[in-house]
């Protein structure tokens, strides 16, 4: 959609157009939407409290981790996409951009369900370290094509693999994390969201402007890659610690 505005109105003018559907929505919904069931509220507790609290919970934790590492490899290589996609195909139309950009959206829509299906079967953990390492592999194969079809098949492969990550985590805390704490566990899942908006592009940017545009993928994607190996090891160590002091 990005790309077509960009094309009709220009850059500025589809800026101006998304802003103005974005306000428009915002309205509508403060004076249409009702929100009948109104939250009861609970035992104040400050922040420092419900990260302690998190802290003694191992699944939420990993839970954050696998956010915050699928939220990582997804926003490291999007500031800097655009430049990407202009160096495999400096002809190419405005909109194609747009187009390669939905690629991993259309993925998530494709596969998020049948991902969602297996991980009920087999391990919602499991599925979402399964596609970190997919997601990141894919991306590192990405940095070596050299047109933009051949990206273009890897940038979706890529998103159909990031697209098991993140509602496997949501399901993992809808169904471990304590009713009572469940909403303040949204809220840090939130939080480690936007630090991995934050993190992940400072440190590509800084690859990019030392290695080149294309470092922005292979050293996102080798990156999360060991960090999720460390997020596994940490996990079953945690889990075999909990199996012995149960028996």
């Amino acid at each position: 959609m990005g790309g077509l505005l960009a094309a009709q109105f220009g850059y500025r003018g589809a800026m101006r157009v998304s802003g103005l559907s974005v306000l428009l929505s915002t309205i509508l919904v403060i004076f249409l939407v009702e929100e009948r069931q109104k939250p009861v509220a609970g035992k104040e507790t400050s922040l420092w409290e419900d990260l302690c609290l998190a802290g003694k919970q191992p699944v939420l934790l990993l839970a954050l981790g696998l956010v915050f590492l699928g939220t990582a490899i997804s926003l490291a290589v999007q500031p800097l996409l655009t430049l990407h996609l202009a160096k495999l195909s400096p002809q190419g139309p405005p909109w194609l951009a747009g187009v390669v950009f939905s690629l991993p959206g259309l993925a998530f829509v494709l596969s998020a369900y049948p991902w969602n299906r297996l991980a009920e079967r087999k391990s919602y953990a499991g599925v979402a370290f399964w596609g970190l390492c997919g997601s990141s592999l894919f991306l590192l194969f990405s940095a070596f094509m050299n047109t933009i079809g051949k990206f273009s098949v890897m940038y979706l492969s890529y998103g159909f693999f990031l697209a098991a990550v993140t509602p496997s985590a949501a399901s993992m805390i809808a169904r471990d994390v304590p009713e009572e704490f469940r909403g303040r566990a949204y809220g840090i899942e939130q939080a480690v969201i936007n630090l991995g908006g934050l993190v992940a592009p400072l440190l590509a940017g800084a690859a990019a402007d030392r290695w080149g545009l294309s470092a922005t993928f292979w050293s996102s994607s080798l990156a999360v890659l060991t960090l999720t190996f460390l997020l596994w090891l940490w996990s079953s160590t945690a889990k075999k610690k909990r199996a012995s002091a149960a028996f």
